[in-house]
């Protein structure tokens, strides 16, 4: 963000060091002083003032002659550089210079004009209603889900260990009570291990949460291969939750502000294109 700022200076200063050119008596007997020259190109008081306006509060508030001068002599150091630079730079990169001076410019000006021109509208609350009616999914929580496994132990498995636990696996979608099935597995000394969770979707690790998704309540998977083996059960799903609308007003009203903003100012360049002469040559 700093960067694009001294950026946007460093273009500004080179647009005024090669349109700055009026002469000393011209410059002096102008409404706004010159505080310093740098070859040709004039510091002015305007400018001056535009970088302490970029202070904070408290430092305009306390702004001391010592200030004055670093800020003066700032301005100078900046100018100076922006004019070798004008001079080391062709017509085309100039020409690029120009094109974002002017971006920048008119961006300001807009800035100015919804300053001035334009009222902000409060959100209504039939505006409010009315999105949250037709968005209701950005507000919606899914449901938590309570889901039990059986899974082996290890990554690595003999082959009668793997035959052993593929069987128990196969078994287990005739099995009520999976907790007590684990137990008599483990006393077999199956490698497999018994877990139950209740959670969110999101919480689902990815590929578990692929695996539970597609289950309804009750529902078992087919043996799932992975870094362990394991069968997953869907034991129930919570449902889903909507955020009544008092919980998220102040959220949409800040979402629909902008909108509303953008669709006025929209009405106002209408207004001025009336009021001007547009040709497009290509």
């Amino acid at each position: 963000m700093m960067r694009h700022g001294l950026t946007v200076i460093f273009v500004v200063l080179l647009f005024l060091a090669g349109c700055d050119r009026k002469s000393a008596v011209e410059q002096k007997s102008s409404s706004d002083p010159v505080l310093a020259t740098v070859g040709d190109s004039a510091v002015r008081q305007s400018q001056f003032d535009a970088m302490v306006d970029r202070l904070t509060p408290q430092a305009r508030d306390k702004l001391s002659g010592q200030l004055k001068d670093t800020i003066l002599k700032g301005l100078v150091r900046s100018r100076a550089l922006a004019v070798v630079t004008q001079q080391q730079l062709g017509e085309a990169e100039r020409l690029k210079i120009d094109a974002k001076v002017q971006l920048y410019k008119d961006e300001l000006l807009a800035q100015a004009y919804v300053q001035k021109n334009i009222e902000p509208q409060p959100v209504t609350s039939e505006q409010v209603q009315k999105y949250y009616q037709a968005h209701k999914g950005e507000y919606t929580i899914p449901g938590k889900v309570s889901f039990e496994y059986l899974a082996t132990t290890s990554k690595r498995l003999g082959d009668a260990e793997l035959d052993q636990a593929l069987k128990a696996f196969s078994s287990a979608k005739s099995e009520k009570d999976w907790k007590a099935y684990a137990a008599k597995l483990q006393k077999k000394k199956i490698p497999v291990e018994y877990q139950v969770t209740t959670m969110a979707p999101a919480s689902i690790v990815k590929g578990l949460r692929s695996q539970v998704d597609k289950l309804k309540e009750g529902e078992v998977s087919d043996v799932i291969y992975g870094d362990v083996i394991y069968v997953v059960k869907v034991i129930k799903r919570d449902p889903e939750v909507v955020k009544p609308i008092n919980q998220v007003s102040v959220e949409i009203r800040k979402k629909l502000a902008p909108q509303q903003l953008k669709q006025v100012l929209s009405q106002h360049i209408d207004q001025a294109l009336q009021k001007v002469d547009v040709k497009y040559t290509k």
